[in-house]
């Protein structure tokens, strides 16, 4: 599924695949978009929904302005579209070079030895998501 922007000034669109039928197209739609306009990216986008580890919500990734993520199928709304803000702060951290993959992700340059979810970029996409969060709930 392609959505395409209701504001003709933003020329944008992404690709959606497998959005579990009880999560609401129209919703999920004014998320992704909310995100970037709060974020102010606009890479190429594909979206996916796919079983995941338990525990696990969402992963992402970004090379050359396109940017993937997944996201459980398993969560409720609201953890789903926590997920989706979480996920599109990774991708402007790559976008703005401070996140680096590989086989070893690094931050502003440098590995990080210790507990991923203590991770800089970590520590940032939480602070972010729930700043994105308290916006999308006013």
């Amino acid at each position: 599924m392609i959505s395409k922007p209701k504001n003709e000034t933003l020329a944008f669109t992404y690709q959606l695949f497998d959005l579990p039928k009880r999560i609401n197209f129209e919703t999920f739609d004014r998320a992704v978009f909310f995100a970037l306009s709060y974020l102010e990216i606009y890479p190429t986008l594909i979206i996916e929904f796919e079983k995941m580890e338990f525990l696990h919500c969402g992963n992402s990734d970004y090379f050359e302005d396109e940017a993937s993520i997944i996201i459980s199928k398993r969560l409720p709304l609201e953890l789903t579209i926590r997920t989706l803000f979480h996920e599109m702060v990774h991708i402007k951290q790559y976008m703005d070079n401070k996140l680096e993959g590989g086989l070893k992700l690094k931050w502003l340059g440098k590995e990080h030895i210790g507990d991923y979810r203590n991770s800089p970029w970590e520590i940032e996409a939480y602070l972010i998501e729930e700043q994105i969060m308290k916006e999308w709930n006013k």
